[in-house]
């Protein structure tokens, strides 16, 4: 799983591994270390919201899908979802959750359980 934050939005990259263990298990989370603190964040299934959401509590950033957007992830060719949510501060926060690619370009990193690229082999 891959998170990017950027001021007022986060992005969500899941692999096909990420995507079985949200489906089976409702949950998928990891934890980075940063010197003696951890930066957790997760994503769980939902059946109380139509929408992304997500809150920061317990040192956690917690995604929310509905069920219904991740089977439409596993059994389709959907790429992913995006909602923007109001924060009771007046505040907005972009939330995109979407499938992990396989870079076109070379990279230092395991990209074993990412989804092949819907670009690969087309020249510009």
């Amino acid at each position: 799983m891959k998170l990017r934050i950027k001021d007022a939005s986060v992005r969500l990259r899941l692999d096909k591994v990420d995507l079985d263990t949200l489906n089976e298990k409702g949950k998928v989370e990891t934890v980075t270390p940063f010197w003696n603190r951890m930066l957790k964040y997760a994503v769980r299934t939902t059946t109380s919201v139509s929408h992304l959401s997500a809150t920061f509590e317990n040192e956690r950033i917690m995604l929310y899908i509905p069920e219904s957007y991740l089977a439409e992830m596993i059994e389709t060719d959907k790429v992913g979802f995006d909602h923007v949510q109001k924060n009771e501060d007046g505040t907005q926060l972009s939330i995109l959750i979407e499938k992990d690619f396989k870079c076109l370009t070379p990279r230092n990193e395991d990209e074993s359980n990412a989804f092949p690229n819907p670009q690969e082999g087309h020249s510009c």
